[in-house]
């Protein structure tokens, strides 16, 4: 084997001397820049850390989302998006009219009719006083019910629902009385 020839070993001290022998050079002084660290030597704060994971991922994973488009090519077409139905939709405006009772009626009939006019098809749920009827309108929309009135106050809630689940409603109060005036 052979032996290698290591340099001497040297104090601190002469190392510092011949360190400054160096700098005092002319050719160095002309250029006496001082040397910059590198990003290397420096220490990564965790600000950049977590900066520079979150890159990482990013990077990644839009590497990945194309690399699966280009494997399996199930990109979306535009002629795709003519047939996209969302979730949710906005609601189907429609009219809802109560032409008969009239609000605030005094009426002495057991009964009365209640009618209006909405969309066809629509389901009209007419309550009073806790009492349900229901009906749907014909095609041009007309509806009617003859409902039983109670003695004294009778607040009519009629509920008008279209195909989509949409609703409406109108409120009417009528006051029956037995006794006529």
């Amino acid at each position: 084997m052979s032996k290698k020839n290591h340099p001497p070993l040297m104090l601190k001290e002469e190392l510092q001397d011949t360190t400054n022998e160096v700098a005092k050079t002319p050719d160095l002084e002309k250029n006496s820049e001082p040397i910059k660290e590198s990003f290397m030597s420096k220490p990564l704060s965790t600000k950049n850390f977590v900066l520079s994971l979150i890159i990482i991922v990013v990077v990644s994973l839009t590497g990945t989302y194309f690399f699966h488009q280009y494997l399996y090519g199930d990109s979306l077409n535009l002629k795709d998006l003519k047939n996209y139905n969302p979730v949710s939709r906005k609601p189907i405006s429609f009219n809802v009219e109560v032409t008969n009772p009239e609000d605030e009626l005094l009426t002495f009939d057991k009964t009365t009719i209640v009618s209006g006019r909405t969309i066809s098809k629509a389901v009209v749920l007419i309550s009073n006083n806790g009492n349900d009827y229901a009906t749907v309108a014909n095609d041009n929309g007309e509806f009617s019910k003859v409902i039983n009135l109670d003695k004294g106050s009778n607040d009519i809630t009629v509920n008008v629902f279209d195909s989509f689940g949409n609703s409406k409603t109108i409120n009417r109060s009528i006051y029956y009385s037995e006794e006529q005036i």
